[in-house]
């Protein structure tokens, strides 16, 4: 091979790789910030940070509260438990009302909110609270 073929390998090759270099620097800018994925027939809306999957906010009628679930950092590493919804090997299974994360009060007027759970039987439902989710009025990325 001749040096001129060489040097135009060499070339081409650098090109390509300044190519896909802004090609991937141009993605990773289009990808900062908050979006939101809203999906009215699954009753969830996906929350992204950075394009990578932070949190979903959740109201179906498994849940007594809409709540946001699972938690993530920013490296992706869940720090909301799996269960009741996605039990995990070995993770503890008391308490199925805490899922992810939920606003709430104990009681409200002798009506506990806290504690509210479908795993609960129907007489102890009775004195349960529960927050009912309407409607999604706007997901604005930003």
């Amino acid at each position: 091979m001749s040096t001129r073929c060489i040097d135009r390998f060499h070339l081409l090759r650098f090109v390509l790789l300044v190519a896909i270099s802004l090609s991937a620097i141009t993605a990773l800018a289009q990808e900062r910030g908050v979006r939101f994925s809203k999906n009215e027939s699954a009753q969830r809306v996906d929350v992204f940070m950075d394009g990578q999957p932070f949190t979903s906010y959740l109201w179906t009628d498994k849940l007594k509260v809409p709540v946001l679930y699972p938690l993530r950092t920013a490296e992706g590493t869940t720090v909301t438990r799996g269960f009741p919804l996605e039990p995990r090997p070995g993770e503890r299974v008391d308490h199925p009302h805490h899922i992810g994360l939920w606003f709430n009060y104990g009681s409200v007027n002798g009506v506990d909110f806290w504690n509210n759970s479908v795993a609960l039987p129907g007489d102890q439902q009775k004195k349960m609270g529960a927050v009912a989710h309407r409607r999604v009025v706007r997901a604005t990325d930003g």
